[in-house]
């Protein structure tokens, strides 16, 4: 894309978000984001090469911030996000539903010598009865992407119980049945902890908001412009102030 394009492609997006999240970031922000912006557009940049989350940048950067090396992190969805996390943090442990991507972040870890990371692959199962379930129940289990419609991601969702309830400081999820996902994370995250979820302006998460808009957690709105994708969008992180669940996680 040359140049100019760029810089228009930007420009459009930036004064849509200035419009639907005034609060999110200034002009000179903005920006600050455009160089390494359009360097990721380029042919060899990737999220495995760059070691880089598939989040947005101002995520990146409140990760930047708050992660220490003492943490435990949980998510779901490998990629570039478990080298990163790997490079910071006591432990990673990550769950990945497809094999071939699973095995291509093996590689990578494997390669750069990281010995925190733990990922299970675990896959979508037939379910018939999962082909009419709602992408935004968290109790369904289930994707909106059309190829994985009949399956289920119980199992997936679910790998998280495998642990004690306040054992992790972060969960990102950026995987399969999110709203699941969710539902399964919130109380094995420490007091003090983030629950940090990607692409969080899709309707279909409306209820992570809904359930996580309260008292018990404080938000954080990371919306804006991101690396390899064209458009901006919306990561938000909810930190846990109290130790009870969400109502609307826990039925």
């Amino acid at each position: 894309m040359p140049a100019l394009k760029h810089l228009k492609t930007y420009l459009r997006e930036a004064v849509k978000l200035r419009r639907a999240h005034p609060d999110a970031l200034s002009w000179g922000e903005l920006a600050v984001f455009f160089p390494i912006w359009r360097r990721s557009l380029e042919r060899q940049a990737s999220p495995l090469a760059d070691e880089r989350p598939w989040i947005t940048f101002p995520a990146i950067e409140f990760l930047q911030r708050i992660l220490t090396p003492e943490m435990r992190v949980f998510e779901f969805g490998a990629g570039g996000s478990t080298v990163f996390f790997a490079k910071r943090v006591k432990e990673i442990i990550s769950v990945e539903h497809d094999p071939a991507w699973a095995r291509q972040v093996a590689e990578v870890v494997a390669r750069n010598g990281l010995q925190k990371t733990r990922t299970s692959l675990i896959e979508p199962t037939p379910d018939g009865a999962s082909r009419n379930g709602d992408p935004a129940d968290p109790a369904a289990c289930v994707s909106s992407v059309e190829k994985y419609a009949g399956h289920s991601f119980r199992d997936y969702a679910a790998s998280i119980e495998a642990h004690p309830d306040e054992s992790f400081d972060l969960v990102l999820i950026d995987g399969r049945a999110r709203p699941s996902c969710c539902r399964h994370s919130v109380a094995k995250l420490k007091v003090g902890g983030y629950l940090l979820l990607d692409n969080a302006e899709r309707v279909h998460y409306r209820r992570i908001h809904e359930s996580l808009d309260t008292a018990q957690w404080q938000k954080h709105d990371l919306s804006g412009p991101g690396p390899y994708n064209e458009y901006f969008w919306q990561t938000c992180a909810w930190k846990k102030l109290a130790s009870s669940p969400s109502p609307a996680f826990s039925s």
